[in-house]
């Protein structure tokens, strides 16, 4: 329908003046006659244009180009089963998921695209000569905005940086070259390569890139799963990707009333609208089970690693370990790991922590205070020296050397303790007054090369209050006496690595100490007194450590 030039003002009013007539008869007569130079410089466009469309020489990519350079901005940890343990956003500029095919876009997407954008798409060979010269003409008449560039115009424009789109508009020879470029398109890919293309390249809204990122930050699904009202504003907001939430659904519903039936209704589209367009479109990604081995692995946008953790034991393994420390009711915050190695290939199954302070430090790679964690290959140490036997009873009265000087707090003990146990008493104890006579006997540089030889390897790790130790090293180190003596490292790689294992401890020494951590009888499991605050300490510490042994050996 041809629209007539607005009523002067005047003929609604009674009190009209041939002044304000002759003015109005002089403003249509200059109105039409610059609507008549309009109409010749259009076609002498149109002319120059037509005459110059194979001039084009910017050569285009090749659909398959376009495919293999589509960069993601996402990494992914997978685990050892190939289930996502983590996913990192490292693209500060877009959030741009893998390529989608458009055999994975549903119908509702691709027909409320085509009815948003371009309606012959099928029709034409790159230029919508009707719909372009309609909207030249209206620009001229009524001083609109109208666009009129078909989706290969828009593709080629996402194609080619000389022909992108800037916020002051696009140059008559860039237009040009853009239909001329389109044209090309049209002659090497085919109309479904044209959409699919499209559709990964286009933004839709803020930093979401492509269609899967769109389908994924603004309704949490997939492209496949898009439904009519879905598919009205994705397709709405390709006219304004950062138009206000109100105008976005109102080009929505036009869009949805243009879809077969059954169509959603106006009201549905601008409900949903202003739900999902007033918050932030970006990605969140909820499985997050490795942080800590996420950050330190995945460097670059779309790599792919998978590493020897396992799904299920890395959740098992956080839950209990959030289990426990919550089961502390402490009103300051706490901190915890844990650690599952595999004993024959050294594979980390499970790696959790929960620090006091948020983060995404894993607490199994730092330090802590060993205790008496580390008893075992003191005893070890002496049994291969032939110091003791299994057999072995042992002095748990405390030293008496410069007994006018103050004790380390390491070797302080509870006069009230009985000053004889047998050697499998002691270590399950963790008595302390025994272990500080056998340092001495082994002597403390032979001590500190045993912890070396076990992968200890601070020279501070004599004095059990020093925070010397991590969780893997002591981990690992009883592996080592699980194995027999032999040391191997332990390694995030599927499969473990390829290193040979080294010998730390003979084979028969090796075995009395799995027999004693693993024996129940070893130490009553009875409550000390109260007042035996050493023998309470004792008591937990050996627990902690037979705990560690069930899930080593």
């Amino acid at each position: 329908m041809k629209k007539s030039l607005p009523a002067p003002a005047w003929c609604n009013s009674t009190a009209a003046s041939s002044t304000a007539a002759r003015r109005w008869l002089a403003n249509v007569s200059v109105r039409w006659l610059t609507l008549k130079r309009s109409r010749a410089t259009l076609a002498a466009l149109l002319l120059v244009g037509l005459t110059q469309l194979e001039a084009h020489s910017a050569e285009l990519p090749s659909f398959a180009q376009v495919r293999a350079a589509h960069q993601v901005s996402e990494a992914w940890l997978y685990d050892r089963n190939g289930e996502v343990l983590d996913t990192l956003h490292l693209d500060p500029n877009a959030y741009r998921l893998p390529w989608i095919p458009l055999r994975a876009l549903s119908p509702a997407m691709r027909h409320a695209l085509l009815v948003s954008e371009d309606k012959r798409f099928y029709q034409h060979g790159g230029v919508d000569w009707r719909a372009f010269v309609g909207a030249a003409w209206e620009n001229l008449v009524y001083d609109t905005h109208r666009g009129a560039s078909t989706l290969t115009m828009q593709l080629a424009g996402l194609l080619d940086p000389a022909l992108a789109w800037s916020p002051g508009g696009r140059s008559y020879t860039q237009k040009w070259d853009q239909i001329k470029a389109a044209r090309d398109l049209e002659k090497t890919w085919s109309k479904a390569e044209i959409l699919e293309a499209y559709l990964n390249k286009v933004n839709f809204r803020g930093q979401l890139a492509g269609i899967n990122a769109a389908a994924e930050g603004l309704f949490n699904t997939t492209p496949l799963k898009l439904n009519k009202a879905e598919a009205s504003i994705l397709s709405a907001l390709l006219r304004g990707p950062n138009a206000r939430p109100a105008v976005v659904a109102e080009r929505a519903c036009g869009v949805a009333h243009q879809l077969s039936a059954p169509r959603p209704s106006c009201a549905s589209v601008r409900k949903l609208a202003d739900t999902r367009l007033a918050q932030r479109a970006q990605l969140n990604w909820p499985i997050q089970l490795a942080p800590d081995i996420a950050h330190q692995y995945l460097l670059a946008p779309g790599e792919r690693i998978q590493v020897s953790l396992d799904a299920k034991l890395q959740r098992l393994a956080q839950t209990t370990l959030n289990s426990a420390l919550d089961s502390l009711k402490s009103p300051l915050p706490v901190a915890g790991e844990a650690l599952i190695l595999n004993n024959q290939t050294g594979e980390i199954l499970a790696s959790v922590s929960r620090s006091a302070t948020p983060g995404t430090i894993n607490l199994t790679s730092v330090p802590h205070a060993p205790g008496a964690m580390l008893q075992p290959f003191l005893y070890g140490l002496a049994l291969e020296q032939g110091e003791l036997s299994a057999a072995s009873v042992l002095d748990d009265a405390a030293l008496g050397v410069n007994s006018d000087a103050p004790q380390p707090g390491w070797l302080a003990r509870d006069p009230a303790l009985t000053h004889w146990a047998s050697l499998r008493y002691a270590l399950a104890q963790s008595l302390k007054g025994a272990a500080a006579r056998t340092v001495l006997q082994v002597g403390i540089d032979n001590y500190t090369n045993q912890l070396q030889d076990f992968g200890l390897e601070s020279t501070h790790t004599v004095q059990p209050d020093a925070p010397t130790v991590t969780l893997t090293q002591l981990t690992n180190a009883y592996r080592a006496l699980a194995n027999g003596g032999l040391l191997k490292p332990t390694s995030l790689r599927v499969g473990g690595t390829p290193n040979e294992a080294s010998r730390v401890m003979p084979a028969s020494v090796a075995a009395i100490l799995t027999q004693i951590l693993a024996d129940r009888q070893a130490a009553p499991d009875t409550q000390p007194r109260p007042r035996d605050f050493a023998a309470v300490k004792a008591v937990n510490l050996w627990q902690s450590k037979r705990q560690l042994a069930h899930r080593v050996f």
